[in-house]
């Protein structure tokens, strides 16, 4: 609801009306990406994955940067619900309900999440990444598609491979036998 309502607020905002500096950036690039370029113009300082998955949402939603809003507002809430069976897991349910309350009531983060900036998908990616990683990390299948978001969210913006700095030697150390624990490494890793 806060992220719908956010969405909603902003939508008359001129800033969101007239995107600028990295947001305009973004849509630009969408909208090459719609009309069948798929090259920037400019040098890359972004990541594509953000323009493309906004060229998607666009040609889904007609052009509407306001339903561009809600879906994105959508996608906040379901990371709110991921950061909650996240803390619940680790630290029990009231600690987890809290962590995701927390997150669904930060204003900087909602705003962030209902605009056209690429951390909402990076965190949607990474959170997705780290509840299959840690619900599933015990099958083959579990670590390939934890390592399958990882890569997705690094096309967003390349720092996500840093979570394979704390994945990768949690399978090492984890894993029954010296194969086991490689083969899962490398899996995740070329995934």
């Amino acid at each position: 609801g806060v992220r719908l309502a956010i969405a909603l607020w902003s939508a008359s905002l001129p800033l969101a009306r007239t995107p600028q500096l990295d947001s305009g950036q973004y849509l630009a690039w969408a909208g090459w990406i719609a009309d069948g370029s798929h090259a920037w113009q400019q040098p890359i300082i972004q990541g594509p994955g953000y323009p493309y998955f906004l060229a998607g949402l666009l040609w889904i939603a007609g052009g509407s940067l306001t339903t561009v809003a809600i879906f994105q507002a959508v996608l906040g809430a379901i990371s709110c619900s991921i950061t909650t069976a996240l803390g619940s897991r680790w630290f029990g349910v009231t600690a987890g309900m809290a962590a995701g309350l927390l997150q669904a009531v930060h204003g900087p983060l909602a705003f962030v999440e209902t605009s056209l900036y690429c951390e909402g998908l990076l965190l949607f990616l990474m959170l997705l990444s780290t509840y299959v990683f840690a619900t599933r990390r015990a099958s083959t299948r579990g670590v390939v598609m934890s390592g399958i978001l990882i890569g997705a969210a690094a096309i967003v913006r390349a720092t996500a491979l840093a979570q394979l700095a704390v994945y990768i030697p949690v399978l090492l150390l984890e894993s029954p036998g010296w194969r086991v624990r490689l083969r899962r490494a490398a899996a995740m890793a070329i995934a």
